[in-house]
């Protein structure tokens, strides 16, 4: 065991005493953390397995905690990453990622080093055997540490027993008998009474012609890339969003459709609110202080140390944006207010998905300060994909999106919007 520890700038970020990997783990990741670890060890005459994996509730959307070391030397790995997500099955929130620590024990004559410049992935002899095991050793060890789905009981097929109280007079069931009834007689006259319990039932038919409808829209600029949509770039006229009549449909929770003059256009609904905010919050940091809303039970937040640091450098743009935050010592902070443009019901993973999406936010090298600050927030407090938007939802974010200054990309550059046209409709559909 060796002690570590790191400066940067002239500032302690790392001071580790010697300790054990779940202490080293513990040190450098958080306290939180530490109370969600669960041993794993799994000995095999193919593979060795150590180390540790989260609880399902550990697991968070930003990657950062999945490390995998082979004979105690770093390694990438994600053919065993998919072992380790497929044992989680079920188990996770919707895009979500589970920490784990572990460490692999194999022949070294088992191993290919040489497959990557940087050494850092490495290739298996019996790589298939080893998911395999992988996979396994994760599923007993979540199941031997009661980290299972529990059994949902439909409480709606419970059967309602009424309470019968000692003083009721106890009578006999009673029977009726249709003495009429005779299974071998093929006159379905004779059979009339009989109920059938799953009939189909009969539903009018009615408004599905309005799926059909053609909702007008204005002209769109428009340019034809190669797989035959219609895309819209920075160098053409921004378009005209469509009037207040205009119909929106949401597909899977993630596009926002409607009819336009040349075709269908989808809007993909978070990159577009991701705009929207982005241009909002550069607005913000250009004018001054944001007006806030104060958190009534500021909520305190354990990071590691290089979350800490990264956030300690950010606390003064974060402000001009609205973001009141303190900094409590040891590694810890509390959200005391936020804007009113922020819906977030959960201040902690707001802070978590900013730090990862700084972190991450390296699409385009031109970004001064603001503009990281701005793209990166707007990437963590934007509508998150499978969110069911209600009508005037979608209105209020198309009508938003056509109001701002480069309607047709995210700030990260990817599009928010695509038509697909009439033509490419009627080919599809011959």
């Amino acid at each position: 065991m060796v002690s570590f520890s790191l400066s940067h700038n002239g500032a302690d970020i790392y001071n580790l005493p010697e300790g054990s990997i779940k202490q080293r783990i513990v040190h450098l990741m958080g306290k939180n953390l530490g109370k969600h670890l669960i041993d794993i060890n799994t000995k095999t005459s193919v593979i060795g397995i150590t180390g540790f994996i989260g609880t399902p509730s550990s697991a968070k959307k930003s990657p950062g905690e999945q490390f995998f070391f082979v004979n105690n030397r770093y390694m990438k790995n994600p053919y065993l990453h998919k072992a380790v997500m497929r044992a989680y099955e079920k188990l996770l929130p919707p895009e979500t990622i589970p920490p784990y620590f572990i460490f692999l024990e194999s022949d070294p004559s088992s191993i290919d080093v040489n497959i990557h410049p940087t050494k850092t992935e490495i290739k298996f002899e019996d790589e298939r055997m080893i998911w395999q095991i992988l996979n396994a050793a994760i599923k007993e060890t979540l199941g031997k540490f009661a980290v299972v789905p529990s059994i949902d009981f439909d409480t709606e097929m419970v059967i309602d027993i009424p309470f019968f109280p000692k003083s009721a007079p106890v009578s006999p069931p009673e029977v009726e008998v249709n003495t009429d009834f005779n299974p071998f007689d093929k006159d379905p006259a004779s059979r009339s009474s009989y109920q059938q319990v799953s009939r189909r039932k009969s539903y009018p038919q009615k408004g599905w012609q309005e799926l059909y409808q053609q909702v007008q829209g204005k002209g769109f600029d428009e340019g034809m890339n190669q797989t035959g949509q219609t895309s819209l770039t920075h160098t053409e006229q921004k378009p005209i969003v469509p009037n207040a009549t205009q119909r929106f449909f949401q597909l899977k929770n993630r596009y926002i459709l409607t009819s336009v003059k040349s075709g269908l256009m989808v809007i993909d609904q978070k990159r577009a609110h991701e705009r929207i905010l982005f241009e909002n919050y550069l607005t913000g940091l250009s004018m001054g202080p944001s007006s806030s809303q104060h958190e009534l039970f500021p909520q305190s937040i354990e990071l590691n140390a290089g979350e800490f640091t990264l956030l300690t450098e950010q606390i003064d743009g974060l402000a001009l944006l609205g973001i009141s935050i303190s900094l409590l010592g040891q590694n810890t902070i509390a959200v005391n207010a936020l804007p009113s443009s922020i819906k977030a019901s959960n201040p902690e993973q707001l802070v978590r998905d900013f730090i990862h999406s700084f972190k991450e936010n390296t699409s385009n090298p031109e970004y001064d300060a603001h503009q990281k600050l701005a793209s990166s927030l707007a990437k963590a407090s934007a509508i998150p994909y499978n969110r069911q938007l209600e009508p005037i939802e979608m209105q209020d974010l198309v009508d938003k999106l056509f109001a701002c200054q480069h309607p047709n990309v995210s700030p990260d550059g990817k599009p928010t919007i695509s038509i697909l046209g009439i033509e490419e409709l009627e080919k599809r559909l011959k």
